[in-house]
């Protein structure tokens, strides 16, 4: 699927998280794993990217009653889903789960604190993936529920109005970016070693993290193994 120019490319990688030997990826290259029905929490993913998130409210069983945040994040994408969740009937939604490719790092903050704000947990279903802005909005869970077979990737962030100002405005643009995301992460409880990651992948690759450090950098409070 194309969108602004960017073409993305699915790839489907044979082994299990924990066992990844290539661990980064070309930015328009995205990491899936394949389909397995033993993988929990189980919940049904789109097959196509969209161009902005996509909201669905799923249930799982044993964790009541969420919203799926599929696609790219998209600028408007924070307000869309603060309406979402006030419009949401019957029971209070527990968890918002996660299946994206990453988008607008402000837009994606901004989410992940509202998830704060309302105590809700934070999920990656079996199969799903969250690179890119997307784990700052996974950062904001008040648990953060993993299925172990899941893909988390980070990567520095690129900022494309800064090729229409001066270098050194477009330097301190850069540097301004990437301590707002130390500090949402810092505030979120994840170990900020995982910065080194994040600064060290270039913005056009994906580092994708282990199971071992998804729990060394507490992004996962819980990894829920197969059937």
């Amino acid at each position: 699927q194309t969108r602004k120019g960017i073409e993305y490319t699915i790839e489907e990688i044979d082994s299990s998280p924990s066992e990844l030997r290539t661990r980064k990826f070309t930015r328009t290259t995205i990491p899936t794993l394949k389909k397995d029905n033993n993988q929990r929490p189980s919940v049904t993913l789109p097959t196509k990217i969209s161009d902005q998130l996509d909201f669905s409210v799923v249930k799982i069983r044993g964790f009541g009653k969420g919203v799926l945040l599929s696609g790219e994040i998209a600028d408007g994408d924070a307000q869309k889903f603060v309406e979402f969740i006030k419009n949401v009937k019957g029971l209070p939604i527990e968890f918002v789960a996660l299946h994206s490719p990453g988008g607008s790092v402000m837009e994606a903050m901004i989410i992940g604190e509202e998830i704060r704000e309302r105590a809700l947990k934070t999920m990656l279903p079996g199969h799903s993936y969250c690179y890119s802005a997307c784990p700052y909005i996974m950062a904001g869970g008040i648990e953060r529920i993993f299925s172990s077979y899941s893909l988390l990737g980070v990567h520095q962030h690129f900022f494309p109005d800064n090729m229409l100002i001066p270098v050194y405005f477009a330097v301190q643009s850069v540097q301004e970016g990437q301590a707002k995301t130390f500090r949402h992460l810092k505030q979120m409880g994840i170990n900020t070693e995982i910065m080194e990651h994040i600064l060290s992948t270039p913005p056009e690759e994906i580092y994708v993290l282990s199971t071992e450090e998804l729990e060394k950098y507490n992004f996962a409070t819980e990894l829920i193994g197969p059937a």
